[in-house]
């Protein structure tokens, strides 16, 4: 807890992004070992949350605090509420808040970093009614924040059991240009392919063969779309590049572009290629974890 105080401190008020970032990653670090004690896990997370208050609010960054503004105006408007409202108080999960101080971290030490935060929920039917509380609040309080701050915020849903899942990914862009499109058959492949990725795989009518190698979402560039992969390792991303130079991923994206815009009867041709510096940041964001 008092972590996630003291990288706070380092963020907002000194600007040592290098320091904030560092004590982030070693106490998340130290944290992937303690979520294998699984109740001990559950138990810190739940019952020895960090607070943000009203009081104090001026010490976080300017989209914490508009957050927070926010919720005072929300508590004021309520019908129940019969006095001035100008005291609330936030309790937080200092893990998840970590997590946030080390992303905008990152986003200040390296600005071409793409402004997209992917998750996996801890919030679910595993654990009980008090743990679940805490956590979903924190979760919602900080992709509320983050989306303050312009950044995408990509909740995913898995069904690997796996605790460590969201742990350690590196997030990697794809340039993909299609040969005779429009913008407007390229809005309706983003809104297609966004779609498709967000569900379960089991209840898609349509299977993604791009799934297969982390794809989450899409995004549109000019002139290219820019597609998002997760790697969780650093042999991900080397099969992205080997896939990338055979012409695997070209046919892959061929064939799932096609069939989402049912033109069978007229194939899609496309050329993709790492966006500039992602291969080698990908490479460095393993080595640095």
């Amino acid at each position: 807890m008092s972590a996630a105080y003291l990288a706070n401190f380092y963020y907002t008020t000194m600007n040592d992004y290098a320091k904030a970032l560092r004590l982030s990653t070693d106490v998340y670090k130290a944290n992937s070992r303690i979520r294998k004690l699984l109740d001990c896990y559950i138990y810190f997370k739940a019952n020895l949350p960090m607070i943000i208050s009203t009081d104090y609010s001026s010490l976080f960054d300017e989209h914490v605090r508009t957050v927070i503004g926010f919720a005072l105006l929300y508590k004021a408007s309520l019908p129940s509420t019969s006095e001035t409202v100008s005291k609330l108080l936030f309790p937080l999960s200092p893990i998840r808040f970590l997590r946030y101080v080390e992303f905008l971290s990152t986003l200040e030490t390296d600005k071409n970093l793409p402004k997209v935060f992917a998750y996996t929920p801890d919030c679910n039917d595993n654990v009980n009614n008090s743990t679940r509380t805490t956590v979903c609040f924190s979760e919602a309080f900080l992709a509320a924040a983050m989306r303050c701050n312009g950044i995408k915020v990509l909740r995913i849903s898995s069904n690997n059991d796996d605790p460590n899942v969201s742990f350690g990914e590196v997030l990697g862009r794809i340039l993909c240009r299609i040969d005779s499109s429009d913008e407007f058959e390229n809005q309706e492949l983003i809104q297609m392919l966004n779609s498709q990725s967000n569900r379960l795989t089991s209840d898609c009518k349509i299977q993604l063969e791009l799934l297969q190698f982390g794809f989450m979402m899409a995004e549109l560039g000019a002139p290219d779309l820019i597609l998002y992969f997760r790697f969780k390792s650093t042999e991900d991303v080397k099969r992205m590049q080997r896939n990338l130079k055979s012409g695997k991923a070209k046919t892959l994206v061929e064939n799932d572009f096609t069939k989402l815009l049912r033109r069978e009867n007229i194939p899609i041709s496309v050329s993709i290629k790492w966006f500039p510096g992602d291969y080698d940041r990908c490479i460095k964001g393993f080595n640095h974890n």
